[in-house]
């Protein structure tokens, strides 16, 4: 009997991402795609930027009243992304 080296296509796009090195920039466009939907409409609105460096989410508020609660909530925003990801890709999250 012979033996094969099948994976699954989902192994084989995990495993390119990785060595590639492009994981957080597709962690990135999956947390700008379901921004809205996880923090809601008002917020997304005043959201004007959302980077990922390494495992460090930064977003940008052009509202000052805003940015003062998103600050209260960055550890529930970390949570509730890494759970949506269903990945740890956020370590901490900035709010400029």
């Amino acid at each position: 009997m012979r033996k094969t080296n099948e994976v699954t296509l989902g192994a084989a796009i995990q495993s390119m991402l990785t060595e590639l090195n492009l994981r957080h920039g597709v962690y990135e466009a999956k947390i700008e795609a379901m921004w809205e939907a996880v923090m809601g409409r008002s917020v997304a609105r005043h959201t004007t930027k959302i980077q990922l460096n390494a495992d460090r989410l930064y977003v940008t508020v052009d509202s000052a009243p805003l940015r003062n609660e998103l600050f209260y909530s960055r550890l529930k925003i970390r949570d509730v992304i890494n759970h949506e990801l269903g990945a740890d890709a956020v370590k901490d999250v900035f709010i400029y």
